[in-house]
């Protein structure tokens, strides 16, 4: 039997030693990957004290700059018995 690494889309907790990034420093990551720079990934990894999983994450989006806001309102229901 074959065991596969099975990764959620979006990552919600990191390591608690993990380095925080800023959301200038997510987008300057992202520019850089888009500059197609050679051997860009062991760069940044390396300027950033990131991990290339990480990296990989950030550069497909699975790590959001800023959390997206959710707005939440209550729904009442009131339920009539007979």
């Amino acid at each position: 039997m074959v065991k596969t690494k099975v990764r959620s889309r979006v990552r919600q907790y990191l390591n608690p030693t993990a380095t925080s990034l800023t959301p200038e420093a997510i987008e300057k990551i992202r520019d850089a990957h888009a500059k197609q720079i050679p051997n860009r990934k062991r760069i940044i990894c390396a300027n950033y004290n990131i991990g290339s999983e990480r990296y990989d994450d950030i550069v497909n989006g699975q790590i959001y700059p800023q959390l997206p806001e959710i707005e939440i309102t209550s729904i009442n229901l009131s339920i009539s018995i007979p």
